[in-house]
């Protein structure tokens, strides 16, 4: 009588565990459709554009040939592209535009062409976008350049992305 008692009592102990697993593995499973559906119904999120960061590796002043005084630097992206920015203050606005011209004739494409605006959208100069040819090279390298009164700017790179985005962060 013992012996069937204590087979009673695990077969019963069998049973109930079963159950409770049997319990748990259903709970389990529709825990996991609600999380797969939780994953499913979410948007999905993309990441922005990532934000290239620029650090300077020299700067100089001086006078350009013609008597112009300048600045220039040179900077380098995170991503190892060098970008050198230079401003010559000219005489006027006149002097600068023609400097502006003179630098686009030398150009071997046009990429854009508008005008330069100020932050409340009154004219203040001119605008190019253009690539040149390097010397001793096959590669060109690209140029932003503008005037914004009697100031000539220009940013050159071997980048036409890394030249616009440095632009777009310091001169926009």
């Amino acid at each position: 009588m013992r012996t069937i008692g204590v087979v009673c009592v695990i077969a019963m102990s069998f049973a109930v565990i079963g159950a409770a697993f049997r319990e748990c593995a259903s709970g389990r499973s529709s825990n996991m459709t609600m999380k797969e559906q939780d994953i499913t119904n979410k948007p999905e999120i993309k990441p922005g554009p990532a934000v290239t960061e620029f650090k300077e590796l020299t700067s100089v002043k001086g006078t350009t040939k013609d008597g112009a005084p300048y600045s220039a630097q040179i900077y380098e992206s995170t991503t190892g592209v060098r970008v050198s920015v230079t401003r010559e203050n000219r005489d006027s606005s006149t002097q600068a535009s023609k400097e502006l011209q003179k630098r686009i004739k030398q150009a071997v494409e046009i990429v854009e062409r508008d005008t330069k605006m100020d932050e409340k959208g009154q004219r203040v100069g001119d605008r190019v976008v253009a690539t040149f040819a390097k010397s001793n090279s096959s590669e060109n390298d690209v140029a932003v350049l503008w005037t914004n009164g009697a100031q000539f700017y220009y940013i050159q790179s071997s980048s036409l992305p890394i030249a616009l985005e440095f632009e777009k962060k310091f001169y926009r």
